[in-house]
């Protein structure tokens, strides 16, 4: 954990400079204790390939490093085509995307990964590996990063609403309006996310909250 966590500031350094910002940026942004966590996903093997194993969608937070296995699946969406494209595995590297977090405060210079997982069709199951790597959840996060220059934003064009499997979640629709002249909380996200991606979860454990 120690490692991804030190892999992940180097990473978002490197942001950090090609934003024109000092490479400790997002590191004092992040606070002495960020929050991250890791899980482990199973894909079983189906015998249906119609069907998809993970819908499209963009990670909430700032950064994800994910290890897959051999099996494959994984396919992101091209911004400019809205094209999917199969990530296909490689031994011993990770695959890193951005979230909704880092495209909201650079102003859609990045752009947060949309991406999904096809049924595993090979006999076998497949395992992956997120690690999920955010501020302090006492953090707050500014709206936008001060006197960031957008004149170089890339060409990307929306791709056409009907080639995405489905809706993708917007940060700016959050039910949680924890924000303020100072930023948004990174907490609250945070939380909203379980309630996001995990309803059952949240009706069961944190639905009085």
């Amino acid at each position: 954990m120690n490692q991804l966590e030190n892999l992940s500031h180097t990473i978002m350094e490197a942001v950090a400079l090609s934003l024109g910002l000092k490479a400790s940026y997002f590191r004092d942004l992040f606070g002495e204790t960020p929050y991250y966590r890791l899980k482990c996903a199973k894909y079983p093997s189906v015998n249906k390939a119609a069907t998809i194993g993970c819908g499209a969608h963009k990670d909430t937070g700032f950064l994800t490093v994910l290890f897959q296995d051999m099996v494959g699946g994984l396919q992101g969406q091209d911004p400019a085509t809205g094209q999917w494209l199969d990530t296909k595995p490689i031994p011993d590297t990770f695959i890193v995307t951005m979230g909704e977090a880092i495209e909201k405060m650079t102003g859609g210079l990045y752009h947060a990964t949309v991406h999904r997982v096809l049924n595993n069709t090979s006999g076998r199951d497949r395992y992956s590996i997120p690690f999920f790597f955010d501020p302090s959840l006492n953090a707050r996060i500014p709206f936008e990063i001060e006197n960031l220059d957008t004149s170089a934003e890339l060409d990307y064009t929306t791709a056409k609403q009907d080639q995405v499997d489905e809706l993708v979640h917007s940060l700016s629709t959050s039910s949680i309006d924890d924000s303020t002249s100072q930023g948004w909380s990174s907490g609250a996200h945070i939380f909203e996310t379980v309630h996001r991606c995990h309803p059952e979860v949240y009706a069961r454990w944190y639905n009085k909250v």
